[in-house]
């Protein structure tokens, strides 16, 4: 994704690119490589917390982390498989899944919500980013799948 301010003045940005992952079962995956940072937590009214660990998902998941390395990775072990998320011009991820408030999406069937992983690689919060006339910026990822 490449963004260029049209007008003579800056634009500031946030992006995110949403990625949705079928996943065997959401309550059996983990997102490695966010140990130790901090997000804010959108289904606790923005509650700031430190990730403790590999990130799992027991139930709604809306976790927002302005700052996280350019490489996470998606275990499943249902599907056995990894993907590796390797993200370019960003700075941020967020990590979702509706868990039960899934009931009210009539775009996601009943027991859906367990089937997918939405991880966006991003610039958010403290890492937004402004664009400079004349400049361009450019947030892409690369996933690598692997068996495990």
């Amino acid at each position: 994704l490449t963004t260029e301010p049209l007008e003579d003045q800056p634009l500031p940005l946030t992006e995110a690119l949403h990625t949705y992952f079928a996943v065997g079962d959401v309550g059996q995956v983990r997102v490695v490589g966010l140990d130790g940072y901090w997000y804010r937590d959108r289904t606790q009214n923005d509650a700031a917390n430190i990730q403790s660990g590999d990130l799992t998902i027991p139930a709604e998941t809306n976790a927002h982390f302005d700052e996280t390395p350019d490489a996470l990775a998606l275990i499943d072990p249902v599907l056995k498989r990894r993907i590796d998320i390797l993200r370019r011009g960003g700075a941020s991820t967020v990590v979702w899944n509706a868990g039960a408030s899934a009931a009210k999406m009539p775009d996601v069937p009943p027991g859906g919500e367990r089937t997918y992983l939405c991880i966006e690689s991003a610039n958010i919060g403290r890492r937004a980013v402004t664009v400079e006339p004349g400049e361009r910026h450019s947030l892409g990822v690369r996933y690598r799948v692997s068996a495990v």
